[in-house]
């Protein structure tokens, strides 16, 4: 039986193969640029290892403050139970918005989305990496593995996500965007980095 590492790398070849045989608009066939966001989702889903997880200090330090146990285990839309806290006040974000859409005092066993209060920021934007596959001449297995090694995420607070500036523009180097990016523009500290 084949490992999932290899099933997923045939996978994202599969799609790979598509994009470059596709002809948009013939029976059963998927348009180019829907064959970029099936990779750009697949990427998303996949689990990443626990050297390319990363933690902002502002975020450690608000997650020990308000509950137990690690950080990788909640995502996205996931309750988070404030268990260490008799009173705390917190700024809650919805979506992409800018500002925090309200203030709220949090007690023991309350609970709120994620993802109103943190973020998990690919370090290299996933559209990058998706655009390094496309442009692949000689797609092996290897190769895909590479670029699929580039994959990182930084678990930082909303406001510290707000205060990056020019989002879009980021390098296909994850030191550089960590050290430049991340520390020197927007002030986000990574626990535990080694910066020299």
């Amino acid at each position: 039986m084949k490992k999932s590492k290899e099933l997923t790398i045939q996978l994202i070849k599969s799609l790979l193969d598509c994009y470059h045989q596709s002809s948009n608009k013939q029976d059963y066939s998927i348009d180019k640029k829907n064959i970029k966001y099936i990779l750009n989702q697949t990427l998303r889903q996949m689990w990443i290892p626990a050297n390319k997880l990363y933690v902002s200090v502002k975020a450690d330090q608000l997650w020990s403050m308000l509950t137990t146990g690690e950080h990788f285990v909640q995502f996205y839309k996931d309750a988070v139970v404030i268990k260490n806290r008799d009173a705390i006040d917190l700024d809650l974000y919805k979506g992409n918005a800018k500002l925090p859409y309200t203030k709220r005092t949090f007690y023991r066993n309350n609970k709120f989305s994620f993802r109103e209060v943190f973020h998990d920021d690919h370090i290299i934007p996933l559209k990058l990496i998706v655009n390094k596959l496309i442009e692949l001449e000689d797609i092996t297995d290897e190769k895909i593995s590479n670029i699929i090694s580039s994959i990182s995420v930084c678990r930082m607070l909303k406001s510290e996500d707000r205060a990056i500036p020019n989002k879009s523009a980021r390098v296909f180097d994850e030191r550089k965007v960590i050290v430049e990016l991340y520390k020197e523009k927007a002030g986000i500290v990574i626990k535990d980095y080694p910066y020299v």
